[in-house]
């Protein structure tokens, strides 16, 4: 993971970068699967009609996928701070290459405890 930030003169950060991988994932499988016919019938259950599928098949596939994320925190004040992160992924089947935006704040009240907490995002499962 990447961190970079700047911190003001009071020690403060105002300002958090982090950039990092998250994951690398490889798959593969294969598969062997066995068709029979389906019989479709009548009101009368005399059949009306037959799907044959093709005799018995072999599938195979795989694929990689990669995914980073970046986030930049910024302290507005003592008491209230914003997010923006984003993730990317990468597959080798399906989605080519899919941007999950996010957003969040926070608001700690003052002389207590109590943190107020929001956020919103685009998910891809």
């Amino acid at each position: 993971m990447f961190d970079a930030g700047y911190r003001g003169a009071s020690g403060s950060e105002p300002s958090l970068l982090r950039i990092g991988c998250v994951d690398v994932l490889d798959r593969s499988f294969t598969r062997r699967s066995v068709s029979r016919p389906i019989d479709l019938l009548a009101e009368d259950d005399a059949v009306a009609e037959t799907i044959a599928f093709q005799g018995a098949g072999q599938s195979q596939g795989s694929d990689t996928e990669v995914a980073g994320y970046g986030e930049d925190r910024w302290s507005l004040t003592k008491n209230l701070s914003l997010n923006f992160r984003g993730r990317v992924t990468h597959q080798s089947i399906g989605r080519d290459v899919a941007f999950a935006p996010r957003a969040g704040l926070a608001y700690s009240m003052a002389d207590s405890k109590l943190v107020i907490r929001a956020g919103a995002g685009l998910l891809y499962g």
